[in-house]
């Protein structure tokens, strides 16, 4: 077993050919589900006995193995060395629900390295919290078959900005062990890279673009001749999206192929003030704002789960409190006690244990914006990250599960027993 570093990575992500992603776990598991974890219609929706209308733990790995592969989304072809324009390459990951004996005969990957997020100019620079070997919770290979008890419905996701598209690949290759098949692409413009480089101006809707054609790439995979031939629900799709990506995933989750939508600290689905964008707003002004932006938009008709951090600095509380309240029925908004807005991450644990990034401030004056959201909710004192991913990945497993009608109840998702499932981490529930 090993982990996937830059130098092994980065040429097949410029090659632009299919590839294996990134992440591990310490658990085995047949190709069938596990005991105790029956499902209304079967894991991917085929068969399978009735589950009891009694709460389940989904933060724990879920049955299946994972496998993981890199798929191309456009297909330009790059100037050698590639120059700063948009766009090239531009790949998604995809995690999924992999066959066991299928996987026993491909290589396991146990991480992946933040690295290959900084362009080669800032790897010696930037600070060790940046620079991680990011270890997973759950057993992934390199491209195996797919599990055969599919179909799986699908999970797009869209990552926050400044950040990556693997920098939550431990909550995608966690969804994936529950019985789903989760894609997410590259955003260039809103990247840690894009951040960084001089490039200029974009597209807004540049993500939801990627976020469509993740969609499509998913679907050629479903039929053509691909380790995911025949294992993807396409009629089952979700979207999902953390801080920019929220907002993304709201403005995508309207297309009629998407059934449900999930916000992590989302930024609101509408164009703020240069103030608001700037951080000039405080948390009542914010949410004002984000109320008034949302007068003038149709908000979604299908189920959609909001999390959010008590103590954002980024994304204030009252900005998702306005969302839901703009969200038309069935909706639900599950908040962390004590986290912030890097929580979400797979990068939250490293900044924490190495004592934050503001440290760094007086070395790196021109990074102090980006320290300053990247430790966000990963300082001491602080919910611990593990405890806070835990919510995270319990209740969209449990979402999903209920809107594509895996679980005949919302029982694992009632109020009580998440705060018995994880006290000290979940500050409240709204549902309506």
């Amino acid at each position: 077993m090993r982990a996937r570093r830059h130098a092994l990575a980065l040429p097949f992500l410029l090659s632009g050919v299919l590839v294996a992603g990134a992440c591990t776990n310490s658990t085995t598991s047949a190709s069938g589900p596990s005991s105790g974890v029956p499902t209304a219609t079967g894991p991917g929706g085929t068969g399978g006995s009735a589950i009891p209308a009694a709460p389940v733990d989904f933060s724990q790995p879920g049955p299946y193995v994972v496998g993981t592969r890199n798929v191309p989304l456009t297909e330009e072809t790059c100037p050698a060395p590639p120059d700063s324009k948009f766009g090239c390459p531009r790949s998604a990951v995809m995690f999924y629900p992999a066959d066991a004996t299928s996987a026993a005969t491909v290589t396991r990957v146990t991480g992946y390295s933040t690295s290959v997020a900084f362009p080669e100019q800032l790897r010696a620079v930037v600070p060790a919290a940046f620079l991680q070997e990011i270890q997973f919770g759950v057993d992934v290979f390199e491209a195996p078959m797919a599990n055969k008890e599919g179909p799986f419905p699908i999970l797009l996701h869209s990552h926050g900005f400044g950040g990556y598209y693997l920098f939550e690949s431990r909550y995608m290759a966690h969804i994936a062990s529950w019985g789903f098949v989760v894609a997410a692409p590259d955003h260039q413009e809103r990247s840690l890279a894009g951040q960084l480089s001089a490039s200029g101006g974009f597209n807004p809707d540049a993500d939801v673009t990627d976020l469509r054609n993740t969609l499509d790439v998913v679907k050629r995979a479903n039929v053509d001749d691909t380790p995911l031939r025949g294992a993807i629900d396409t009629a089952r799709v979700g979207v999902s999206g953390h801080s920019a990506g929220g907002s993304a995933a709201m403005r995508f989750g309207t297309d009629p192929a998407i059934a449900t939508i999930i916000g992590k600290a989302p930024a609101a689905p509408v164009q703020l003030p240069e103030s608001a964008r700037r951080g000039g707003a405080d948390a009542q002004t914010m949410g004002s704002m984000v109320r008034q932006g949302l007068d003038s938009v149709t908000p979604p008709t299908k189920p959609v789960l909001l999390i959010a951090a008590d103590k954002d600095g980024a994304i204030a509380l009252t900005s998702v409190e306005a969302q839901f309240e703009w969200l038309r029925s069935p909706k639900r908004l599950v908040v962390l006690e004590n986290a912030g807005h890097n929580a979400f991450t797979d990068l939250c644990g490293p900044i924490r244990s190495q004592g934050g990034l503001m440290q760094y401030a007086d070395k790196l004056p021109a990074l102090v914006g980006l320290f300053r959201l990247g430790e966000d909710g990963c300082v001491d004192g602080m919910t611990a990250p593990e405890k806070s991913e835990a919510v995270v990945n319990h209740t969209t497993v449990a979402h999903l599960r209920h809107v594509f009608g895996m679980d005949p109840s919302e029982a694992s998702l009632d109020v009580a027993f998440l705060q018995k499932t994880f006290p000290a981490a979940v500050a409240s529930v709204s549902r309506t």
